[in-house]
């Protein structure tokens, strides 16, 4: 299952939805994890989601930061952008699925990636990707697609690409990172 939410409603709400039968997977963009940890604690409570995938975490490698006790968290900070806190990219999964890191590829562009590799139910591995790609006008660097559909068969891509594109959405006019895709 899918859950989707929004953190820029009033009261957070999330909706599930099916995706695979034995995975269930949730993504926001949180614009601040440190804020949205009880949010995300009540989540877990109502849902008991596989694993997460969060953008714009705004955490710097010096933050020490847990959100359950039954969950491994994998992240990469964004550092050197000033005073202001932007960007980075997180994954938390269930320690029962056994996640390991994914040594993913630089990025020659703006994106931001994190990467685990996950047991399903079903004995298969799945790479679970959570990414993000500021508005910056830049294509999204695809290096980490191709790396892991190259590498292994299951790929599940989750984050704010900031990407337009009239195949997805017929009221937006393309941009660069929508266009990458086609």
């Amino acid at each position: 299952q899918i859950v989707t939410t929004s953190c820029r409603a009033k009261e957070p709400y999330y909706t599930v939805r099916p995706l695979m039968p034995s995975l269930k997977l949730f993504h926001s963009n949180v614009r601040s994890l440190k804020r949205q940890k009880q949010s995300i604690k009540q989540i877990i409570q109502d849902t008991a989601p596989d694993a997460f995938s969060f953008n714009e975490t705004w955490l710097q490698p010096n933050d020490n930061i847990s959100i359950h006790k039954d969950y491994e968290i994998f992240r990469k900070d964004r550092v050197g952008h000033g005073q202001r806190p932007s960007g980075g990219v997180a994954l938390l999964a269930m320690k029962s699925l056994r996640a390991s890191p994914i040594t993913l590829p630089p990025s020659r562009l703006s994106t931001e990636a994190v990467g685990c590799c996950i047991n399903n139910s079903d004995g298969s591995k799945v790479a679970l990707l959570s990414l993000y790609k500021p508005p910056d006008g830049q294509p999204v660097d695809t290096s980490f697609i191709d790396f892991c559909v190259n590498t292994l068969s299951k790929v599940l891509i989750m984050g704010d690409l900031n990407a337009k594109h009239p195949s997805w959405d017929s009221q937006a006019a393309a941009n660069a990172t929508g266009n990458s895709f086609f």
